[in-house]
């Protein structure tokens, strides 16, 4: 967020304070007006809110203490302190905390002791947020939130002004983060909505209130925390519940749980995207990847040569289209040119199957897992490669007493994929981590080895670290191949 209209923050949490039902609920009796009419008093020209200590703050700052699992958010409030920071929201439970802390000081502050700083900070951006015109857009699903987001922003931006965040902040921290950024009307605000329990993308929605929604799909990821992919489906639905009651909603044509999406979203305007309506064909050549599309837009055939290997971006590159072309229609005159051209150079999203090296060529997708995301990827890869090919596979986190069944099927449908391919077995399994054990012993091949560390793995892979050869990686993130990939990349 960069300098803001003057005292228009002020005003902000002068108005939350007094209508706002967590600030008028939760912030102490006593000491509200006192504090209320410090603040004003002092009156502050606050220009930028921070929920970390490290950033750089001052006098116009406004600090809020958050409390974390490894971390308790008034434990720096001394550093904001001494870094010019005067202004804080600090949760009622920490008072005594943070006048110890504070002493003297504490008199040259403007402090606010609420009983949630979480759901305050939340309140600020809400509020934040209408003080700008333009259509929001809100992103949410079991996959491909952030690679829809990266892929509909930049074809808007090949026509209209496009607000979308320069990282995936997906949370209750990050969105009002993210929000906080704005300092200009955007014709579109684009924001991404994550989630592994429920209620928590309700919550979101209630913050950003979206004039448009997009469900990308429903899998299993995040399954540990939900009974069934119903449960999950119920909770990605819950982005109606902040929605503008005059607004459409995109959800997936072929998913098996659109029944249940389409009654949640009744009160929407509901469209459809599918990609079975694209053709999609990959390459390997002179150890090249090649990545083509072809589909029709603005009744005209187009036909894309993406130079990487990147199953997802059909998906992907699908719901962006089907929205691009909605918002088209109803909001801005299309500039076929600039949209051609713009589909035409297209990046690509980091992390996402992102071709680290090119020869020896490393394949990084350790971004995030999802059973299903990972046998795609996976069995087109065996599909296409000759070449010597390395694949490490990482636990699939986050599914909780469910997670055996899955990486023990990962193993049944590479085993039935293999006994079916009768070309010559020049792949080499790579498994780490407690559960990609299951598949590991359950994967009939001779090809396979089980590390226990990722030093084990890294020795291992440098060793065969040779010319015409793919090293392909896929895990959650919280299995740190990051460390490995960026080893191995700097053996060139």
């Amino acid at each position: 967020m960069k300098e803001l209209s003057q005292k228009y923050l002020l005003f902000q949490i002068e108005t939350i304070l007094k209508k706002t039902a967590n600030f008028k609920k939760f912030l102490k009796a006593e000491i509200q007006k006192k504090l209320l009419q410090k603040i004003l008093h002092s009156s502050p020209e606050i220009n930028f809110i921070s929920t970390d200590s490290r950033d750089n703050l001052d006098y116009k700052s406004l600090f809020i203490t958050l409390q974390g699992e490894n971390f308790d958010g008034s434990d720096f409030v001394e550093n904001a302190y001494q870094k010019g920071c005067r202004n804080f929201i600090c949760s009622d439970d920490k008072e005594q905390k943070i006048k110890k802390k504070l002493q003297k000081k504490i008199n040259n502050c403007n402090i606010f002791f609420v009983k949630n700083p979480l759901l305050s900070y939340g309140d600020l951006a809400k509020d934040y947020l209408k003080k700008w015109q333009g259509q929001k857009i809100a992103i949410t699903g079991s996959a491909g939130k952030t690679s829809t987001k990266f892929y509909l922003t930049h074809l808007l931006c090949s026509q209209v002004k496009v607000f979308a965040g320069d990282k995936n902040y997906n949370n209750a921290v990050g969105i009002p983060k993210c929000i906080f950024q704005i300092d200009q009307n955007y014709d579109f605000y684009i924001f991404e909505m994550g989630m592994n329990h429920s209620n928590e993308i309700s919550y979101l929605s209630q913050i950003v209130q979206p004039d448009i929604t997009i469900i990308t799909t429903i899998l299993t990821a995040h399954i540990g925390y939900f009974k069934n992919e119903e449960e999950i489906a119920k909770a990605k639905a819950e982005i109606f519940e902040g929605q503008n009651s005059k607004g459409v909603t995109f959800l997936p044509e072929k998913n098996k749980h659109l029944p249940l999406l389409k009654k949640k979203a009744q009160h929407l305007k509901i469209y459809f995207f599918d990609e079975s309506k694209f053709e999609i064909a990959f390459s390997l050549n002179n150890f090249n990847f090649e990545t083509e599309i072809q589909f029709s837009l603005a009744k005209k055939k187009i036909k894309i040569a993406y130079p990487n290997f990147d199953p997802f971006i059909l998906t992907n590159l699908s719901i962006a289209i089907a929205v691009f072309e909605f918002l088209a229609k109803s909001f801005f005159d299309c500039d076929l040119i600039a949209l051609q051209n713009s589909l035409q150079n297209i990046s690509h999203v980091e992390r996402r199957c992102s071709e680290i090296t090119f020869n020896p060529k490393i394949i990084d997708d350790s971004y995030n897992a999802n059973f299903d995301s990972m046998i795609l990827v996976v069995l087109k890869l065996l599909e296409i490669v000759d070449e010597k090919l390395f694949i490490v596979l990482g636990d699939i986190l986050e599914l909780g007493e469910k997670s055996k069944f899955y990486h023990l099927q990962i193993a049944e449908k590479l085993n039935s994929f293999l006994q079916k391919k009768n070309k010559k077995q020049n792949q080499y399994f790579c498994f780490y981590g407690d559960h990609m054990k299951n598949c590991y012993e359950k994967l009939n091949t001779s090809h396979k080895k089980y590390f226990q560390t990722k030093k084990e793995l890294f020795l291992f892979l440098q060793e065969n670290f040779n010319k015409n050869t793919i090293f392909f990686f896929k895990a959650s993130n919280g299995m740190g191949f990051g460390e490995v990939i960026k080893k191995l990349k700097n053996l060139k």
